[in-house]
């Protein structure tokens, strides 16, 4: 009887195996080299043969280690050459019952003893070449190892008995095919079961209609005679590459396992292998893209597929302008094939063709990204997998974020363009977000550049590591070559936003002895490649901290209108050419990364007219306070001729923005009218900044409030339910958002960004506002908070034009009250010393003059320093390891052995914890309890009414940490000793990076004690008469202190 093949999407590997084996015996099904010369060619292994070198091992299996359970899967491992023998040992390991972890020869030992620990494996496979990597891992692990035999022993003409495979689909979908793991580049290894019914999702490609006049990218392939696969087929792009062919019935070659796989090998291969396509990694592309001989015999092949990493651009667009057919390869090994589509356009040869429904794909806007970069998330289709293989892997998820971006083309539908990963971010030390991918793609695309890696994790800006073709044997072919980089680095500078910028003076080159470590599918392992070079890395922003440029420009300072004159003569080398005298930096574009440009543009214009000034006078924060050409000049020269006058000058033009603020934003307040009060039961509630720490303690209180029955949150990015249910994972949180409504809000418009529709619906039933969202940033000048200024008046605008008579509670700040010594009077704007204090005061403001004129019930609770969780699980509501305190207590223990016995003008304490403020906001605003309208109004205090001081807290916490901590020292003592420590491992000396701050902003306060004791005694009493919670708040015991310490994990 005629052998008839399951339908697609339900064929078998094994089954495919036996099956063609006895349709088309003879049939190549790939092809092996003779010998590890490419001049030797290659021979054609038919399916026959494949079918019966399958039976072989797997009778070899069953022999050695014996019938396995019934469908228990039992894991054995193997390793060896990049041969055929993975091919066939796979598909033996699922004959015998077992499955098969494929391993990486580069994996450290501790990440392979760490794969077998967690797939449960005790006996390895492996050949004689790798036998010497095998052993100490036998030593440390009890295992069973066994030789296999030679590919030309396992492929053996000599037939041998069958070993049955009789399962359907139906029986066999959900059983293991093979063990893959994961890269290893943010940590150890992962292993990744594939089970059969993932190949049988992209065997259902093949009912898959065109899309914009393509076919699927498989479909494209089976058109290839041979096709050379030169992947490591221990990792997912090899296993899938092959495994994935079998179905559409296209042969590929295999390289020669103990050869060095270069450009020069490339060319030998396609000479002699018969094959008319091939897939390369990205940097051999590269190689071959500068020889014109190779590119044209790249062009006389059918296409050039390669994938593992992105094209440089240019080498890119060069091969496509020679009649190259590129093919960009996607794929993962969680996700395997993406539903992706032949590109025809070679204009458009970077850019994917998604079939976005048949994926899955929820395309999420990114933070801290382009507008047009998004990360894919794969949300389920239909309870059973069917084209998506993921959730093969993943049966228990809905959805799947595979923390990949990617672009949207602006105007071609179904087009995407890979863009890096989430993980690849790097956070700056002030908090900006940089993803490098493409800065570092178009610099592997120069001729002398093999692979660029830009660095900065928790610094103040990005450095740039170049590993050339040819590394520099002296400074001055160093010189040499940042001289030959440059020019393109400037160019992509121009590109990139502004704290992306790489500076000429934070280049540094790698070592011909420290090559960049790599991935098996030649992507630079990131974090290994800078931990590599974390010296280096040290000593360049060491250097760059003393950097001065040779000035354009000789500073006049003779008065303020010539400083003036040369300050804006600098201005193309701050980047602003259109910058006029009285123009706001910030509102020009100015980011982190310029104000230390600037600083260091001015210091060279000074020095070179003999001025040198002391680092604290010519600081950042010396721009962000004087942000506009004419009043740094105005600054300076008060500094210069020494008035003494440039601190209060700087304080008075902040006062005067705070008034112009206020101005513009307390006009035509409309009449008050009587309304309606508000719900007391079933109330619905309008909550912005959700996704912060106190947002998050803020939602979860209302959803599980019997008084409240929705929640609208308003947040400032699309996608702000996941990026709520980030937020709530992260402070271990676990709120039932079933009654939490998300929209995209722009609070700085009048509209509130949202559509009329919606406008009106929220007007007509809103019980409540809770302000909560702002910008935390110290650095900047009150003018950079303006659109969140503007919010306040747009939220009293909403509240007064709403149905009911609803209340706004604004979560303001401590500091908009505390500051230099001065006026006591309430609302004094010369007060506050940082522009986060200003803006805050003049939104309270704001609301006062809603109150006085239009009746606005308005409450302003001034929260002070929030600290951990109180109550709640253990890992729920840790205080941030990168607040002040924290930071401090983690540089103590891990790197200077001495902890202050007092904390300078902090040391007085009335910390909340994060759950109190959350419930005292609630109390004030009416929802924990019931309170008259009338009394949500004025201003209330977030503060423990008990005091306590650090010294009574610190005995208890030195004692925790024992022998870590050597001695307890006073305050500025123990300034100095992290001042004289180096910034090198971030991670152990913490408060380093808040080494200006802990210097200079809590110094420049009076005593913060002494002023929250001044504050009007009757806002403290009015906030303990509404809120339960603050009354039963006790002061902060050494119990409680321990716990966040114990919570912070600093090794204890």
């Amino acid at each position: 009887m005629e052998e008839v093949s399951p339908p697609y999407g339900e064929r078998l590997i094994p089954s495919l195996i036996d099956f063609n084996a006895k349709t088309t015996p003879t049939k190549e099904c790939f092809s092996v080299p003779r010998t590890n010369s490419a001049k030797d060619g290659w021979r054609q292994v038919y399916w026959s043969q494949y079918a019966n070198a399958v039976n072989r091992v797997a009778a070899s299996i069953l022999q050695t280690c014996g019938p396995a359970p019934a469908e228990a899967y039992p894991t054995i491992a193997y390793i060896g050459a990049n041969d055929a023998r993975y091919l066939v040992f796979v598909v033996a390991a699922v004959k015998a019952g077992y499955k098969a972890l494929l391993i990486s020869p580069r994996n450290s030992a501790e990440g392979q003893l760490n794969l077998f620990e967690l797939t449960d494996c005790h006996i390895i496979y492996h050949d004689r070449f790798v036998a010497s990597m095998v052993e100490p891992w036998l030593e440390k692990r009890a295992m069973k190892a066994v030789v296999i035999d030679s590919l030309d022993a396992c492929l053996d003409d000599e037939p041998v008995p069958h070993v049955a495979f009789d399962y359907t689909f139906a029986e066999a979908r959900w059983a293991p095919f093979a063990v893959l793991h994961t890269s290893g580049s943010t940590g150890l290894p992962k292993p990744v079961t594939v089970r059969h019914g993932v190949f049988g999702s992209s065997d259902l490609f093949h009912n898959l209609p065109k899309i914009q006049g393509s076919h699927i990218f498989l479909r494209e392939y089976s058109e290839s005679k041979r096709s050379f696969l030169p992947l490591p087929l221990f990792h997912a792009s090899g296993l899938y590459g092959f495994f994935g062919g079998l179905f559409w019935d296209f042969a590929v070659a295999l390289p020669m396992p103990m050869a060095m796989f270069t450009a020069d090998l490339v060319l030998e291969i396609l000479t002699h292998s018969g094959c008319d396509s091939i897939f390369l990694p990205p940097s051999i592309l590269e190689d071959l893209s500068n020889r014109p001989e190779a590119v044209a015999v790249l062009k006389s092949l059918k296409f050039v597929g390669f994938g593992g990493g992105n094209l440089a651009p240019n080498v890119g667009n060069k091969l496509v302008d020679n009649g190259i057919v590129l093919h960009n390869a996607i794929g993962s090994t969680e996700v395997t094939a993406f539903p992706y589509y032949w590109q025809n356009n070679m204009k458009l040869w970077d850019w994917h063709i998604i079939n976005s429904h048949v994926l899955g794909a929820d395309w999420r806007k990114a933070e801290d990204e382009d507008d047009d970069v998004y990360e894919l998330v794969i949300r389920r289709q239909d309870k059973e997998p069917g084209m998506q293989g993921i959730f093969y892997h993943m049966p228990d998820l809905d959805e799947f974020s595979t923390r990949d971006l990617f672009k949207k083309h602006p105007t071609e539908p179904n087009h995407w363009r890979y863009h890096g990963r989430i993980d690849n971010t790097i956070v700056f030390s002030n908090g900006e977000k940089l993803n490098p991918v493409s800065f570092e793609e178009t610099l592997a695309g120069h001729p002398a550049v093999k692979a660029a890696l830009v660095v900065g994790s928790m610094r103040f800006q990005p450095a740039l590591l170049v590993e050339l073709v040819t590394p520099p044997a002296s400074e001055a072919e160093a010189r040499a070559a940042v001289d030959e980089v440059w020019p393109l680095v400037a160019r992509v500078n121009k590109s990139t936003v502004a704290h992306g910028r790489v500076s000429r003076h934070l280049i540094a080159f790698a070592k011909a002895d420290k090559p960049f470590p790599r991935l098996d599918k030649d992507t630079v392992r990131r974090n290994e490649a800078a931990k590599l070079y974390e010296e280096e890395i040290d000593g360049l922003y060491q250097r760059a901290a003393q950097f001065a440029p040779s000035p354009d420009v000789k500073m006049d300072t003779s008065s303020p209108e010539a400083l003036l004159n040369s300050t804006l003569a600098l201005r193309g080398g701050m980047g602003i050419a259109s910058l006029e005298a009285d123009s706001d930096l910030f509102m020009s574009g100015v980011d982190s990364l310029q104000v230390r440009d600037i600083c260091g543009l001015l210091r060279g214009g000074l020095k070179a007219a003999g001025i040198e000034l002391e680092p604290e006078l010519l600081a950042p924060s010396s721009v962000y306070n004087n942000p506009s050409p004419r009043r740094l000049a105005d600054y300076l020269h008060a500094v210069i001729s020494g008035t003494g006058e440039e601190e209060s000058a700087g304080r008075e033009n902040q006062v005067r923005t705070m008034e112009a603020f206020l101005a513009k934003y307390t006009t035509h307040l409309p009449p008050n009218r009587q309304k309606l009060d508000p719900n007391d039961e079933k109330q619905v509630v309008v909550l912005t900044g959700s996704t912060g720490r106190l947002g998050s303690f803020l939602l979860d209180f209302l959803v599980s409030s019997p008084n409240v029955t929705k929640v609208i949150c308003l947040n400032r990015a699309t996608d702000g339910q996941a990026r709520q249910l980030a937020a709530l994972e992260s402070h271990g949180l676990h709120t039932n958002l079933e009654s939490v409504q998300f929209l995209h809000a722009d609070l700085s418009k009048s509209d509130l960004g949202m559509d009329g529709t919606v406008y009106s619906r929220l007007l007509a039933e809103v019980d409540r506002v809770i302000h909560c969202q702002w910008s935390v940033n110290f650095n900047l000048s009150v003018e950079s908070f303006e659109n969140h200024i503007a919010g306040v008046r747009h939220l009293a605008d909403f509240s007064l034009a709403a149905q009911r008579n609803v209340p706004v509670v604004f979560v303001s700040s401590v500091l908009s009250t505390i500051g230099k010594a001065g006026s006591e009077r309430e609302g004094d704007l010369a007060r506050p010393t940082t522009g986060y204090g200003r803006s805050k005061l003049v939104g309270e403001l704001i609301l006062k003059a809603a109150a006085e004129v239009s009746g606005l019930p308005a409450a302003i609770v001034r929260v002070g320093q929030i600290a951990g969780q109180e109550t709640g699980s253990a890992g729920s509501g840790i205080w941030s390891k990168q607040d002040w305190l924290p930071s401090i207590i983690g540089s103590s223990v891990q790197t200077l052995g001495v902890l202050p016995r007092d904390l300078g003008i902090m040391n007085g304490i009335r910390w909340l914890p994060v759950d109190r403020v959350a419930r005292l906001v609630l109390d004030v605003a009416g929802i924990s309890e019931p309170i008259p309208v009338a009394r949500i109004t004025g201003c209330f205090y977030g503060i423990n009414p008990h005091k306590t001081r650090w010294g009574d807290l610190v005995p208890e916490v030195a004692a925790l940490y024992g022998d870590k901590i050597r001695e307890l020292v006073d305050w500025e003592t123990w300034l100095g000793v992290l001042e004289d420590i180096s910034a090198k491992d971030l991670d152990k000396n913490p408060a380093f990076k808040l080494l200006g701050f802990l210097k200079h902003s809590m110094v420049e306060a009076g005593d913060v004690e002494d002023q929250l004791a001044a504050l009007p005694a009757g806002d403290l009493e009015r906030t303990l008469g509404v809120s339960r919670t603050l009354r039963e708040t006790s002061a902060v015991s050494p119990g409680l202190m321990l716990k966040w310490c114990r919570e912070w994990g600093y090794q204890a």
